[in-house]
């Protein structure tokens, strides 16, 4: 969503941190480059105005610190000015750190979620009740009746996710609805319900009116207001007519990984004041994120978001066959099925161009990897090579150099490539054994490590490679990224 923006502020912190000193002249011209940025990222111009006025005031005020470059100062007061305008720090009391306020677990905690018709908030429910169902017992419940398929679509939700799902059979009134739904669950020991209310694909006064009294009904915990990202500035100006009607407590954007220029959520802040509590970062059920502003900020000026690539990490690995795979390295026994298992674990990560933009300083290098006029895309190379492994047997997996040209002919057809993909597979796949088996060794894995910490400025997760070896003792080092770092080198050279 961001991408635009991103790619200004990371080439303006490269440009700054390059001088040695930083004049007046240099400031204004970094900010006349944020001004020109702000303004294409369709964010409020009296926003710009005022964050533009911070900035400078601030930067050109900044007396000089010992060990800490002009250069580094200006972009620290950037970074601040980015948190502050995309509405942090976040403290528990604003947004908690569970992203919406929820009572304790022995009692009934309501969730009243409204927006426009078209904006995800029926599938944003869905999304939710993934995320929350961790730690609650949740129970969906749609108080659309003008809509005959918003029902059955919140079951199919509830289905998916894994969570109850209140039938309110022939029932139309909205408020008898709220009424049966809080005593089922009760009844049924749920402690979280969240309420799909009636959307319109444009305000009118029968919804905001039905609204208010659904509001007083539900006896709301939090209020939570979907907004589409791709509205830009018309965004806002719905949420204000919405915190007219009833309390707004927070917002969550959909489509936050879209091509959108992203003006509203840098606006929020200064326009309705209202926390940004979630963002959808794509469309399957469990694709959302806790909103937080450091990590946004950091990802719009190209310092990568090590903290989500953690998370994503720890969502998509599975401990026991993490264990599995490093036992096998250790002992070298690293094959094309162990490949394929990695493969599938990046898949569930996302896309390699959100991995990478997550990471510091991979952002940019694969952009220019997916500008280079005959290079493939990553994600497609990625999606080929696990086409060629699939269409092999077991035992061609297991035993690579039993793949002759006959049998690469079979597998090139079953794959819908050429034999030529399977060779730069096999390739690939020797890339990547002869790297595992170095990181097998504890002194050469320790040496790998280092020397990409120092490449990724020192921000490379610590947490990461214990995660992805299992806490094996053996392959303490061994790091979750090292396969998707061996792909994208690979992809590279081609």
């Amino acid at each position: 969503m961001l991408e635009n923006l991103t790619k200004t502020f990371s080439s303006l912190v490269s440009k700054v941190t390059l001088r040695k000193t930083l004049t007046r002249e240099n400031i204004e011209e970094s900010l006349r480059s944020i001004r020109m940025a702000l303004i294409e990222a369709d964010v409020n111009l009296t926003v710009i105005k005022q964050f533009l006025a911070e900035i400078k005031e601030i930067a050109l005020g900044k007396s000089v610190v010992k060990g800490v470059t002009p250069a580094d100062a200006f972009v620290k007061t950037v970074h601040d000015g980015l948190i502050r305008l995309l509405g942090g720090p976040y403290d528990a009391d604003s947004v908690p750190s569970e992203g919406i306020h929820l009572r304790a677990p022995t009692q009934l905690t309501s969730v009243l979620v409204s927006g426009l018709q078209g904006s995800g908030k029926t599938t944003t429910i869905g999304k939710l009740a993934c995320h929350y169902k961790k730690i609650r017992d949740v129970l969906l419940v749609s108080l659309d009746t003008s809509r005959p398929a918003a029902a059955l679509q919140l079951q199919k939700l509830a289905l998916q996710a894994g969570v109850a799902y209140f039938d309110r059979g022939a029932e139309t009134n909205p408020l008898k609805i709220i009424n049966h739904a809080r005593k089922y669950a009760k009844k049924h020991s749920h402690n979280v319900i969240f309420y799909d209310t009636a959307g319109r694909t444009q305000l009118d006064t029968a919804m905001l009116t039905e609204l208010k009294a659904i509001y007083k009904a539900c006896d709301v915990d939090e209020s939570l207001f979907v907004l589409d990202a791709m509205l830009g500035q018309r965004a806002l100006k719905v949420a204000e007519a919405f915190k007219a009607t009833i309390p707004l407590d927070s917002l969550l954007f959909t489509k936050f990984d879209s091509d959108t220029s992203g003006g509203a959520v840098l606006s929020v802040k200064y326009t309705i004041n209202i926390p940004i509590a979630f963002i959808g970062v794509g469309e399957k059920i469990d694709q959302i994120e806790r909103f937080d502003p450091v990590r946004v900020a950091k990802r719009i000026l190209g310092m990568g978001d090590v903290v989500a690539l953690v998370e994503k990490a720890e969502q998509a690995i599975d401990a026991k066959t993490s264990e599995k795979l490093a036992h096998k390295i250790a002992k070298n026994q690293f094959d094309l099925e162990d490949m394929l298992t990695q493969l599938r674990q990046m898949n569930k990560m996302g896309s390699l161009k959100s991995i990478a933009a997550m990471i510091p300083g991979m952002g940019s290098q694969l952009q220019q990897l997916q500008q280079s006029a005959s290079a493939t895309t990553p994600d497609k190379e990625i999606v080929h090579t696990r086409a060629v492994i699939e269409s092999m047997t077991s035992k061609e997996r297991a035993k690579p150099f039993l793949l002759n040209n006959s049998r690469k002919l079979r597998i090139a057809k079953g794959s819908g490539t050429t034999i030529i993909k399977v060779n730069q597979t096999l390739k690939k796949f020797q890339q990547m054994k002869t790297m595992m088996k170095k990181m097998s060794h504890p002194t050469k894995s320790k040496k790998f490590l280092a020397d990409l910490q120092n490449q990724l400025g020192g921000q490379f997760p610590s947490q990461l490679p214990s995660l992805a070896a299992g806490n094996n003792p053996h392959l303490s080092d061994f790091n979750a990224a090292t396969s998707g770092e061996s792909i994208l080198d690979s992809l590279k050279k081609q």
